[in-house]
């Protein structure tokens, strides 16, 4: 079986080696018991690779877990490391293998401590349906004494579906009784998981209809008399439980409708309007009726809409319903429309500011009312009430009608509604053009911090360093406000390069008194300023003997421009103790291709590592430094096919928690040496235009991987395949308050750009980022559509 083994990309398995020695399962399971370290491993990996035809392997893999498990928490340092790598390869092949894993997987939930293992649940939950053969070893859990296994259980049989049927006594069982002596809390310890009540009923309401007549025999008559008294249970209010039931609770909705006309019961009308938009089209039809004629309760239901439509844009889903529909605004805008006639102008506003959030859906009379609402006396007043902090209708949404009202608006004698339209002024640089002048005389208002947002706001739109040069003046950099001479600094930073010209005013900041004004001083400068110039060197003067007790962080500048590491030095980094330093050392090692030949001997022994990132790397290097070709492009196929297949998720992306303290337990699920896959292919010559697909699969499942664009930017035109994924990438930057830093809309630009004229049906995505997006990201979208369209 080891003929092959010590090719290049044979240890890594990215596909067979020798045709004429595919693995057999008999053979790898015999390596898997009585190899090497890494060898156990690499049969583990093969064993997952076969899928559905390894199945006679399960046993074999599973004491494999077993041992492993324990030496990783045993032992010396690399007995450790070397049992955590083989208990990830393990599980990662039990999952890889499929359905008939799930009772091996499940009795290596709990150990002979009875402790629960959270990795395995979570690789259960992955299998889907194929766990259906152990839903009712699940059940028994969902009596067990922690409440995090109780939930973790009901969210596996929610992923089953059908298959968790024989569940249904033991679910009901949790929702009528979902706490304990042994709880501490009711709401669940992490916050991506339901409270007990809730994660029982989502999972009955996923089995489908062979769980509704217990829903409605068992659950149903509970929170109709929660209702009736107000009174929540304990392990999840009857809000949150109403909210995941669908359909099968619409017989609750004459109940909630009551409660919303009414306002009593207990329940605001807010979380009643919540709940009855969880309740399916029944429950959606009822609240659109009530929106529309119970003005007492539009706001609260506006509000209930407003926050159900914020998490089920995918991007920030509610933490117990990750995949509630999107909902359809167009039955509620009649609703919507009449609230802009609710006596109350705070229910107005609120109503507008949603209109706002979905400007194709809005009829122009409603529209025209809305910008017009911005007009009302009471509008000011309530702004002059709360000193500014209300939020008023994005009216800018609404394109150039919205812009020129915001225009007027910079005349108003209110301060506060001036720095609303200032703010407001940098949604569309396509219709904010005409309030150039004013924003230039408000970057002189009296009003220091309308006049810092004025100058930024010119700046942004125009992208003129002239605009930006009030910020580095005197006025704002040595004033007597802490706050305005950080704003400064920090917003000459948000301004890349259009306040790049500006940043040696800063160097004074460099010794404040206050440690935040150092920092966000120090920040711009290591961001934007050049090599060599006065704040550059400013900075790293004063970079010396700074820790993180209120003074520089370390790592803002060095101290000087590092000599790189040679041949020599990065064969010394193969040899130490962290795996992280010693895959970069490989990788580096691999660039430099012929020159790094004497490293071929270091490289060679870490072929049989147990660490998969650490094989791939060296196996990558050897290919590069030998000239072996054939043997990379097997390597980074199959390396990059596991990427976009998704079987390389690690158990960050299973569960969505933090990732674990290796410390204390190892890192598991999925195996990692595909995502340094993705690095290599960044680093890789433009020589494998057959690896451009798969790179391309890899971005539409992963977005914001920008080593995976860095090297698609390489093969220019070649890379046209990888357009719709790239667009898909851009199309992010559209989506609700902007979550992510964006770094990946910056190297799709490039990438785009670099692809050219091919790229053409990427200019929707990259004028909408041009013309909304922070400075920097404007200028790489503006430098793309240049280069694929020609303008200027």
């Amino acid at each position: 079986m080891l003929r092959c083994v010590f090719t290049v990309a044979g240890l890594l398995f990215a596909g067979p080696v020798c045709a004429a020695d595919l693995p057999k399962v008999a053979d790898l399971v015999r390596q898997l018991e009585s190899g090497a370290p890494g060898e156990r491993v690499i049969a583990a990996e093969q064993l997952g690779d076969l899928g559905p035809a390894a199945a006679e392997a399960i046993p074999a893999l599973s004491r494999a877990a077993q041992t492993a498990r324990r030496l990783a928490s045993e032992g010396d340092p690399e007995t450790r490391r070397a049992g955590g790598c083989l208990y990830q390869a393990a599980l990662d092949a039990l999952v890889g293998i499929g359905a008939k894993s799930a009772p091996a997987l499940m009795e290596l939930m709990v150990d002979q401590k009875g402790e629960i293992h959270g990795e395995v649940v979570w690789l259960i939950a992955e299998l889907g349906q194929d766990a259906a053969p152990v839903a009712p070893a699940l059940a028994k859990l969902l009596a067990h004494d922690s409440q995090d296994m109780r939930v973790f259980a009901a969210g596996i049989l929610a992923k089953l579906g059908p298959g968790a049927e024989k569940a249904i006594p033991e679910l009901v069982a949790l929702f009528l009784k979902p706490t304990n002596k042994h709880d501490e809390n009711l709401v669940g310890s992490s916050r991506f998981a339901p409270p007990p009540r809730v994660a029982a009923v989502l999972a009955l309401v996923r089995i489908g209809p062979k769980a509704v007549p217990a829903i409605t025999d068992k659950i149903l008559p509970v929170l109709a008399e929660e209702l009736k008294t107000g009174e929540s249970g304990p392990g999840g209010s009857t809000t949150d439980v109403l909210s995941v039931l669908g359909e099968a609770g619409a017989p609750l909705v004459p109940a909630l409708a009551a409660i919303v006309r009414k306002g009593e019961g207990g329940l605001y009308r807010k979380d009643a309007g919540q709940a009855l938009l969880g309740l399916g089209p029944t429950g959606r039809k009822a609240f659109a009726e009530l929106l529309a004629k119970e003005t007492d309760a539009q706001g609260g239901l506006v509000l209930a809409l407003e926050d159900y439509d914020y998490h089920s844009k995918g991007r920030f889903p509610h933490f117990y319903r990750p995949d509630a529909p999107a909902l359809d605004v167009m039955p509620f805008v009649p609703g919507l429309v009449a609230t802009l006639k609710n006596p109350e102008l705070k229910d107005r506003l609120i109503a507008a500011d949603f209109l706002c959030d979905h400007p194709t859906k809005v009829p122009v009379a409603a529209r025209d009312a809305i910008i017009e609402l911005l007009r009302d006396p009471a509008v000011k007043e309530l702004l002059t009430k709360y000193e500014g902090y209300w939020l008023l209708p994005r009216i800018g949404r609404f394109g150039g009608p919205g812009f020129r009202t915001l225009t007027a608006l910079l005349d108003s004698d209110s301060v506060y509604m001036r720095t609303f339209a200032v703010a407001q002024l940098r949604g569309a640089r396509r219709w904010s053009a005409g309030a150039l002048p004013k924003l230039r005389t408000l970057a002189g208002t009296p009003d220091m911090k309308l006049a810092l947002d004025a100058a930024y706001t010119a700046a942004w739109l125009s992208f003129d360093p002239k605009d930006a040069a009030p910020l580095a003046g005197r006025r704002f950099l040595r004033s007597a406000d802490p706050e305005i001479r950080a704003d400064a600094a920090t917003r000459l930073e948000w301004l890349g390069p259009v306040g790049v010209p500006h940043l040696d005013a800063l160097v004074p900041l460099l010794d404040d008194k206050d440690e935040e004004i150092v920092r966000a001083a120090a920040w711009a400068i290591r961001a934007g300023a050049p090599k060599g110039s006065a704040a550059a060197r400013a900075l790293a003067e004063r970079k010396h003997d700074r820790n993180g007790a209120g003074e520089f962080i370390p790592e803002l500048e060095p101290e000087h421009e590092p000599r790189p590491p040679g041949v020599p030095e990065l064969i010394d980094v193969l040899r130490a103790v962290d795996d992280a330093k010693r895959v970069g050392a490989a990788l580096d090692l691999g660039d430099r291709g012929a020159a790094a030949k004497d490293a071929v001997p270091a490289l060679r022994k870490l072929l049989l590592d147990p660490d998969a990132d650490l094989r791939f790397a060296a196996a990558y290097a050897l290919a590069r430094i030998t000239g072996d070709t054939p043997a990379l492009r097997r390597l980074m196929a199959g390396e990059l096919e596991r990427l976009a297949s998704g079987r390389s998720a690690p158990w960050l992306v299973l569960c969505g928690e933090p990732e674990p303290d290796t410390a204390t337990g190892p890192f598991v699920g999925g195996r990692p040496g595909a995502w340094i896959a993705a690095a290599a292919f960044g680093r890789l010559p433009p020589d494998f235009p057959e690896l451009v697909p798969v790179a391309a699969r890899c971005l539409e499942r992963y977005g914001d991987l920008t080593v995976l664009m860095a090297g698609l930017e390489k093969y220019g035109p070649k890379a046209k395949a990888a357009v719709p994924a790239l667009r898909n990438v851009l199309r992010r930057a559209k989506e609700p308050l902007d979550a992510f830093p964006g770094y990946e809309f910056k190297s799709a630009c490039s990438a785009l750009g670099a692809i050219g004229p091919d790229a053409r049906d990427a200019l929707p995505e990259l004028r909408q980022l041009f013309d909304s997006g922070e400075v920097e990201l404007a200028l790489a979208a503006r430098d793309a559509i240049r280069t694929i369209a020609g303008e200027k």
